[in-house]
């Protein structure tokens, strides 16, 4: 479901959360799709693609662990691309639906585990809470 500003729900939530913790210097917005990102999140001053910047990919769910669509992997290979050649690091923001405790978690890409076939996916272990998360972003 999508509002007025075409972010999806989550993503406007997620924005909410991050500037109530983050401070007035930041600001969010919906990402570039080139970049296939769901939200920015930056420094008051500071240009996208320069530091104090943070990429975000916003998803959904309901139980741990949390593995990745045929869609998503696609996606998840291009965010491993981007990393590689130009050292932009996408954190992934899932937010859990339901139940009780924090409903929001975090991810780098280069944080997910691998299931025994290899493929890319996250644990609750694999995560960081929004306070963490804040606290790495303001260094």
């Amino acid at each position: 479901m999508a509002f007025a500003n075409n972010r999806t729900r989550y993503e406007g939530e997620l924005i909410k959360v991050l500037k109530e913790n983050m401070g007035e210097e930041w600001f969010g917005q919906r990402g570039t799709h080139s970049l296939g990102v769901d939200v920015l999140f930056s420094h008051e001053g500071h240009q996208p693609f320069i530091s104090h910047t943070a990429f975000f990919e916003v998803k959904s769910m309901k139980s741990w662990p949390f593995y990745l669509s045929k869609r998503n992997r696609d996606q998840y290979d291009r965010y491993n691309k981007l990393f590689e050649e130009k050292k932009v690091e996408v954190i992934y923001g899932i937010r859990i639906i339901g139940g009780k405790g924090d409903k929001w978690r975090f991810v780098p890409l280069t944080g997910f585990s691998t299931t025994k076939n290899g493929h890319p996916k996250v644990g609750l272990e694999d995560t960081i809470g929004v306070q963490e998360l804040c606290t790495l972003l303001k260094l």
